[in-house]
């Protein structure tokens, strides 16, 4: 719908603005998109924080499309520490397109 458009527009332009970082999420078995959240860069550090003090994690990655600067900025400044560049990682769509990935990190003994 065209409502739909205009907010997937108005995500996209928060994105490469630096403002904020929206992600869908897709069931692992179908990859069919069931919902999507947003990060602003406090927000994914706080996310991150939380995963490794009191959930327990030992790791915590980010993938980001190598293009999507402003995700790339997000993940950055919230202490990720890119590792690498993962080639044809990502799934792009139902045509068979893949796409690469930059991976980060935030490990439990980083500061």
């Amino acid at each position: 719908t065209e409502g739909a458009l205009a907010w997937i527009a108005a995500l996209r332009r928060r994105g490469r603005d630096g403002a904020g970082l929206s992600l869908a999420i897709a069931a692992a078995d179908s990859g069919k998109a069931v919902g999507c959240i947003s990060l602003l860069v406090r927000a994914a550090g706080m996310l991150a924080r939380w995963a490794l003090a009191d959930a327990g994690m030992e790791r915590v990655e980010a993938l980001v499309e190598p293009g999507n600067v402003a995700s790339l900025r997000v993940v950055e400044k919230a202490g990720f520490v890119r590792e690498g560049h993962l080639r044809a990682l990502l799934d792009l769509g139902p045509d068979g397109r893949r796409g690469d990935a930059h991976i980060s990190s935030r490990l439990r003994t980083d500061p």
